[in-house]
């Protein structure tokens, strides 16, 4: 499983807790990841599909931390939604859950302002490829399966109010899969696994 974050404002108000867990890749710099400087990763539109119309369980969990459960989509207390942009969600606001108020004021105050959420590629040898374009390699990611999402503080995606964080667990993971993809980019077929 992975994990990558959106910085797609998400809002709050006295009837939801709402965002985009996951855009899909439009030719902005925004809806693509950069998991190191010349590599990055993109969801190609559709990516969702088969998992969403499955309506396999899902949780809304705050900044995936499942300690944390704002709503599930299997209880009814999450909705998801597939938009043109992407994976968008709402959770209704409940005034009676401590946790509800403390990501709400957290929200309102602007201290999160993205969302993030868990994946993984359904078949690796098929629903994703690599390519590198004069030097960018890229991770284009056709199908994959999420198992939670929600608001965080620390959204991911390239854009004007966002940083980059590492979605992999340390330095040496992301250089295998940079390592990776460039072998994958220069001779292809190259078999690829991710860790």
């Amino acid at each position: 499983m992975e994990r990558r974050n959106s910085p797609f404002k998400i809002s709050v108000d006295a009837s939801k807790i709402s965002g985009f867990a996951a855009v899909y890749w439009n030719g902005e710099q925004r809806t693509q990841a950069t998991l190191r400087p010349g590599f990055v990763e993109r969801f190609l539109p559709g990516a969702f599909d088969e998992w969403f119309n499955s309506n396999a369980d899902a949780l809304g969990a705050y900044d995936h931390d499942e300690r944390i459960l704002l709503g599930r989509r299997s209880s009814g207390s999450m909705k998801l939604e597939l938009r043109p942009e992407g994976l968008y969600y709402e959770i209704p606001f409940d005034a009676t859950d401590p946790d509800h108020q403390k990501v709400a004021a957290k929200i309102r105050r602007g201290d999160v302002t993205g969302s993030s959420f868990t994946f993984g590629v359904i078949d690796k040898a098929v629903d994703q490829e690599f390519r590198n374009e004069s030097g960018l390699y890229i991770r284009n990611i056709k199908r994959v399966m999420v198992a939670e999402l929600g608001p965080t503080p620390l959204p991911a995606y390239a854009g004007a109010t966002a940083e980059l964080r590492s979605a992999l667990a340390d330095q040496s993971q992301v250089e295998s899969l940079l390592t990776r993809a460039k072998q994958a980019c220069i001779i292809p077929p190259y078999d690829i696994e991710f860790l």
